[in-house]
């Protein structure tokens, strides 16, 4: 058994935290070796493993010669939190430090620790993440509904809106004293609210509190660390999420309104010129029938032809179904999007061609 070497944690090193319970321990080595082989020279890094004395009743002596053999400090806790532990011990611990939470089920690619130290020092002020896996948005019927798409963030850098950090999966960083409302510490709360799932906590104290959330700047998806499946959160939390969104958003309405406010509202834009007009009644009323329906929708039209229009598009328009946005230049497709979201830049913008029916699920 190796000799635990004392090491001084500065304001401003670099945490690496992770928990783990007894169906997981014996994956801990390798997804924490794949962080310490990163380690390069004038790197101050740390890395933290949280444990809970509940499932570990001997704290060191239940485990494997492998964890304890780690340059990891291990850090107890008495309350089992669940995937909680795998940053709120730690963030208590040490809130000068910024810290990046990592799961025990994957093992970070190359690159991976340098790409975040560097971009921490970009922006030292905002949460930056791996990797995400949902899209959470205010459905039409008013709930908050998250909706698992299975992909990374694909535009590395950008903000994000909508898009929840996968919390562990490729690693999120949290700048130090990110979080300073009091609730976000209540373990009682938390577990009331968000029993079994950490990221979206964090997630909604990030958008209460006015964060910025962005895509590390560049792709450093992890590698599967190959361990018990079975005992995933992720298979309860497929079913319970959007009732734990509600939760949360029940228990703090700023929730829900600073969520509708990032994701603003859909906007359906086309673009439709000469005789054309005369038959695009048709496609708006396919748009006005959707399940979803747009928030606005916009047809961008070549100045001097509203006369085109069919007596139908008319009524549409004067009824305040529809907008009509004459343009000065005839960028002909361009139209679609180009002038619509000029209009609306804070909007989401979803493109129809001007002779189709859509069907009532399109945009859903």
């Amino acid at each position: 058994m190796g000799e635990k070497r004392e090491i001084e944690v500065k304001e401003g090193t670099m945490i690496v935290s992770m928990t783990s319970w007894p169906p997981r321990i014996n994956a801990v080595p390798n997804a924490f070796n794949a962080v310490l082989g990163q380690i390069e020279e004038g790197m101050d890094v740390h890395c933290v493993l949280c444990l809970c004395e509940q499932e570990f009743p001997n704290k060191e002596q239940d485990l494997p010669k492998e964890v304890l053999d780690l340059d990891v400090e291990i850090l107890w806790t008495e309350r089992n939190t669940r995937s909680h532990k795998k940053l709120m011990p730690t963030m208590k611990k040490y809130p000068d430090n910024p810290i990046i939470v990592i799961d025990d089920d994957t093992c970070q690619t190359e690159g991976w620790l340098k790409t975040f130290i560097e971009d921490h020092k970009r922006y030292p002020n905002d949460i930056i993440f791996g990797q995400s896996t949902s899209v959470v948005h205010v459905s039409i019927d008013d709930t908050i509904c998250e909706v698992r798409n299975g992909k990374c963030y694909e535009i590395p850098g950008a903000v994000a809106y909508t898009q929840k950090p996968a919390s562990g999966a490729a690693g999120t960083l949290f700048p130090p004293h990110i979080f300073t409302r009091e609730e976000f510490y209540d373990e009682d709360l938390m577990m009331e609210l968000s029993p079994t799932c950490d990221e979206t906590w964090q997630w909604a104290f990030a958008l209460m509190e006015g964060r910025t959330i962005r895509a590390l700047s560049r792709c450093n998806l992890p590698m599967v660390n190959h361990c018990d499946q079975e005992c995933s959160l992720i298979h309860t939390n497929r079913i319970t999420i959007n009732k734990i969104h509600a939760a949360i958003a029940k228990r703090f309405p700023e929730y829900k309104a600073e969520l509708k406010r990032r994701q603003g509202f859909l906007v359906a834009g086309l673009y439709s010129h000469d005789v054309r007009l005369q038959y695009v009644h048709k496609t708006i009323e396919s748009l006005l029938n959707q399940s979803i329906r747009p928030a606005r929708i916009v047809l961008n039209i070549p100045k001097g032809q509203a006369s085109m229009l069919s007596e139908e598009a008319k009524q549409m328009v004067t009824q305040g179904f529809v907008e009509i946005n004459e343009v000065a230049v005839d960028f002909r497709q361009h139209n679609k999007y180009l002038y619509t979201m000029l209009k609306y830049p804070g909007s989401a913008t979803l493109l129809f061609a001007d002779n189709c029916i859509y069907p009532e699920d399109t945009i859903s």
